[in-house]
């Protein structure tokens, strides 16, 4: 799973620490579809407590923060600046464009 971390934000996705995997949906629920994981609650709690949190960080970043007012990052093997994709930026036509 973790190496599937850089795929996530080359996407442009955000993960979040917790999860919810039900990896035995028949040690779960009985054929009535009654819980009997009683931890099944307390984690689903957590998932989507994150996920509503990080959602509600996200769109207040989104809300505040102009794309424009993003921090300039430098290249560390050239010293270029780079944009916030890691993109490097060609300063020398006069319109910025990226190399």
């Amino acid at each position: 799973m973790e190496s599937l971390l850089p795929v996530t934000g080359e996407l442009g996705l955000i993960t979040i620490f917790w999860d919810v995997n039900v990896s035995s949906v028949g040690k779960v629920f009985d054929d009535s579809g009654r819980l009997l994981d009683d931890s099944l609650p307390r984690r689903l709690k957590k998932f989507l407590d994150e996920l509503v949190w990080m959602a509600r960080v996200l769109r207040a970043g989104r809300d505040e923060v102009a794309l424009n007012d993003a921090p300039t990052v430098t290249c560390s093997m050239c010293g270029a600046t780079m944009n916030h994709h890691a993109e490097k930026i060609d300063y020398s036509s006069g319109t910025g464009g990226v190399l």
